[in-house]
């Protein structure tokens, strides 16, 4: 299992538009305004490094094609169900190494460096995501998280900021559809339930009201280093 990191690692995650890189800029600069060592780091999935791009050109399609029966006359149904759950599990070993190669070891060595991390996005959002794209159900998506979570460096607390879809999906232009953000916002959820380590905080809440819960929960002082409204 990864040990929690010497350092304090703060996460800020939750669905898209909810407000979370916004909050992770504003703790940034309250604290190194401070004079604290600190460093705001994106710990979102950006894309697939060169060492896994050929594999995933040769996974994706074989994901996406649903007439995937038909390559064999010979299988029977419970065999291809099996050949598609192998290919799922295959592409998201692929998407979960490239994260590890891209994130977390970076994340491993700022921890060295600085006394707080701020992680714009995590493993979770990953997760999150990739079971959407996936048509995965909750439960297959939380089976990924428990098993991934061991090998993760551990923050004493996630912060998932979550909101009214119909608001958080009206922030981004970016962001599919409504009903993205409601799914979104679910998943979010339903691994909260299962994470001793997840606190909720609303994205009504203002910037400094969250600002205020994050910098408590992690026991860092914060009385008088945010201005009250």
């Amino acid at each position: 299992m990864m040990p929690m990191l010497n350092n304090r690692l703060i996460v800020i995650t939750g669905p898209d538009g909810s407000g979370k890189s916004l909050l992770a800029r504003y703790l940034y600069y309250v604290l190194r305004n401070r004079g604290v060592p600190v460093c705001l780091m994106y710990g979102g999935w950006r894309s697939f490094n060169n060492i896994y791009a050929q594999l995933v050109k040769k996974i994706c399609p074989a994901i996406s094609n649903k007439n995937i029966t038909h390559l064999s006359s010979i299988k029977s149904p419970k065999a291809n169900i099996a050949r598609k759950k192998k290919i799922k599990l295959l592409f998201k070993l692929i998407v979960l190494l490239d994260y590890y190669a891209s994130v977390i070891l970076k994340l491993i060595m700022f921890s060295l460096i600085y006394s707080i991390v701020i992680l714009d996005r995590y493993f979770i959002d990953l997760i999150v995501n990739m079971s959407i794209d996936l048509e995965e159900d909750v439960r297959e998506m939380l089976s990924t998280y428990r098993i991934v979570k061991p090998i993760m460096p551990r923050p004493e607390k996630i912060f998932v900021i979550i909101g009214p879809p119909q608001m958080i999906f009206k922030r981004k232009s970016d962001i599919p559809s409504i009903d993205f953000s409601r799914e979104q916002c679910r998943r979010f959820l339903f691994i909260s339930m299962y994470s001793q380590e997840i606190q909720i905080i609303s994205a009504l809440k203002n910037l400094q009201e969250k600002a205020h819960i994050i910098l408590q929960e992690t026991g860092i002082e914060y009385e008088n280093s945010i201005p009250h409204r």
